[in-house]
Formats: structure tokens, sequence, C-alpha cells
């Protein structure tokens, strides 16, 4: 699980034990909506996301064309998807596959998940349509 791995189980364990939590999301309502660029693909997530971060590393900085990457860790079960995906696979530094999923229309990448982690994925954040509310818990690969 890398860097955001050190992340997600220090702010998994303050929560545990009833501390705030830094950068502590105030969510709007649920569903969260979004989609990608042309409309083609629409998605809600039902349920409360588990860690927003922003990631630096070579592969975040290609798939989105910048700096960085946003990933927004939710439950895969909470997620509904309408519209035609595309996927692909690819390795990582770890060694380990990514599938890749986005619209086959327009391009824009939706979503990440890796086997190994088949209980979440995570939502490319940038195309949620409501971002206001976004605060990362960190950036990781700097």
């Amino acid at each position: 699980m890398c860097a955001i791995g050190a992340v997600y189980r220090k702010l998994s364990a303050r929560r545990q034990k009833g501390k705030d939590v830094p950068n502590k999301i105030t969510l709007p309502a649920l569903p969260l909506s979004g989609g990608c660029q042309c409309g083609a693909v629409r998605y809600l997530v039902h349920a409360a996301p588990e860690v927003f971060y922003i990631c630096h590393c070579t592969e975040c900085q290609k798939q989105s064309a910048s700096a960085f990457g946003q990933s927004l860790r939710v439950k895969s079960t909470a997620v509904t998807i309408t519209g035609e995906m595309a996927s692909f696979v690819r390795g990582s530094a770890s060694g380990n596959d990514v599938a890749c999923d986005f619209c086959p229309q327009c391009g824009s990448r939706l979503f990440h998940h890796r086997a190994q982690y088949a209980e979440t994925m995570n939502v490319k954040a940038g195309t949620l349509d409501d971002t206001r509310w976004l605060k990362p818990a960190g950036h990781i690969w700097t």
C-alpha cells in the first residue's frame, strides 16, 4: 500500500481512539455524484469516503498530466456506475497490478483499483460534480 497505507493506518487509529482527524472532511449530502468529461459515464458514491489524498508519484503525474493525482478512497460496494466503461491494467512500482477505468468516448480516467484491495477503489476526485468540500488528509510521494 506504500506511503498512503501509513497515512490511512494513522488516521484510522486516531478515529478508533476517538481522536480528531486532521483535515477532517465535512461531506455534502450523500450520494456523491460525478462523471466523465463528455457525460457518457456517471457514478454515485453512496457511503462516506475513507480518505482523500494527493499523490505526487510519477504514475499519478502521468495519468493526470499534472504534478499530482487526486484520489478519494471509497468502498467498492458503495459505488454505482451508469454508462459503458473501458479498463486497462498496468503494473505499478510495487509490482502489483492496477486496473484503471475510464470513459471510452472522452478518455477521462474515473477510477483505479487493485485486486489485492478489492474491497476499496479510488475515485479520481476531480471527476466529482462538487469538489469544494475536498480537503486532503495528506500529500504522498512528494
